[in-house]
């Protein structure tokens, strides 16, 4: 009887490396059959076995490792010095020590931005009356529209932030209208203005988007002309961000907001214009020029002046620009996390134990006493300890 429980309590000590150990016997360990201490001077763990268990030790032991056999009982003895911080595993027959690494883990994740913020800007103002027919300045016109929209998107989502650049009769610099996009972090950028042209019968919508080469048509490179004229220090703005990928984003704002329009609004041309605005230059945000019509047309002007065009205009140039913020109302942030490096991995087909023990510095015998194999013969999916 003695001989067979003899036998029962065989157990064998492998040494994987300098900072883990293993101890894998032919029966089930439990946490207290083994007795852990600290100890001080000099700092270190000391593992008590049971009186009874066998122990085959390896006869190379790692530095900071000792095996004591003291009155019928096997110690175990980890220097601190060499492993600061012991983590201890019981997994059935099998027990590791093991001083835990740790990697850094990271992950991009989608979360959702603070509430958006939009710049409207209602070109002209003060001693600037912009384009005048009959009385009917443009400088009054933007200003009353701006004041439609900002109402038509505070309807429509009352989380969002939204600013206008003026908010009466004066005058504002370009530069200082760009400054008050940055300022608000804006998410879009909307200068709202009114056409003029020698041709009375030209009439319609049309949105222009900042160009670093050329114009995209006569009237873009006269209309760019016109409303650059009364800055004379804008030309010398800082370019100082990406400004390709914000001309792509602005001209995907300017193409959302026409293909919602095409359907209610008498449109000047259907694509969007592009030319060098000086106040679109510098704006690291969607922005957008829009002449909401010709002041130099009858019809056109006399839409521009009837607030229930007005409020209606608003409301579909409102719902275009949320149609566009709605797929970038989240971002992508990238999460890092410390975490423990497991102590296992996953077979993965065309694995075998040769190449895996090479992998993970270990070997073929300590892998298939860690995993109790019977074959060498690993199974895709298979979940296999290294330590």
């Amino acid at each position: 009887i003695s001989l067979a429980g003899a036998k029962s309590n065989q157990c064998q000590l492998l040494f994987l490396d300098s900072k883990a150990i293993h101890l894998s016997c032919k029966h089930n360990i439990q946490p207290n059959d083994l007795k852990i201490y600290d100890k001080q001077k000099p700092n270190r763990m000391v593992i008590a076995f049971p009186k009874g268990w066998q122990l085959t030790v390896p006869k190379n032991k790692p530095k900071g490792v000792d095996v004591k056999f003291l009155k019928q009982r096997y110690y175990l003895v980890i220097e601190k010095k060499y492993m600061p911080k012991i983590d201890t595993s019981f997994r059935n027959n099998h027990v590791t020590f093991v001083q835990p690494s740790y990697t850094q883990k990271c992950d991009w994740v989608k979360v959702n931005k603070p509430a958006l913020s939009i710049v409207i800007d209602p070109g002209h103002g003060g001693h600037d009356p912009g384009t005048v027919v009959n009385g009917v300045k443009e400088k009054h016109v933007a200003l009353t529209f701006a004041k439609q929209l900002q109402q038509a998107l505070k309807n429509k989502n009352r989380s969002l932030n939204i600013h206008l650049t003026r908010l009466d009769d004066r005058y504002v610099s370009l530069d200082q209208r760009r400054s008050i996009a940055q300022k608000n972090h804006a998410d879009i950028f909307i200068s709202i203005h009114a056409d003029g042209s020698p041709n009375q019968a030209a009439r319609g919508l049309s949105i222009f988007s900042l160009s670093n080469a050329g114009a995209s048509s006569t009237m873009a490179k006269l209309i760019a002309a016109k409303e650059n004229r009364v800055s004379a220090k804008a030309s010398k703005a800082l370019l100082s961000f990406d400004r390709e990928i914000n001309i792509n984003r602005s001209r995907e704002l300017s193409q959302t907001v026409l293909n919602h329009l095409s359907q209610s609004v008498s449109l000047h041309t259907n694509r969007p214009e592009y030319a060098n605005f000086s106040v679109l230059r510098s704006l690291n945000m969607p922005s957008c020029l829009i002449e909401v019509g010709f002041l130099s047309n009858d019809e056109d002007r006399g839409l521009l002046l009837e607030p229930f065009y007005q409020k209606f205009l608003a409301n579909q140039i409102a719902s275009s620009m949320l149609s566009y913020l709605k797929p970038h109302n989240t971002e992508m942030t990238k999460t890092c996390r410390i975490q423990k490096t497991n102590n296992w991995i996953i077979v993965k087909a065309g694995d075998n134990l040769s190449n895996i023990a090479k992998t993970h510095r270990s070997t073929v015998k300590a892998l298939t006493i860690i995993n109790d194999l019977k074959s060498s013969v690993l199974k895709k999916n298979q979940k296999l300890y290294l330590t």
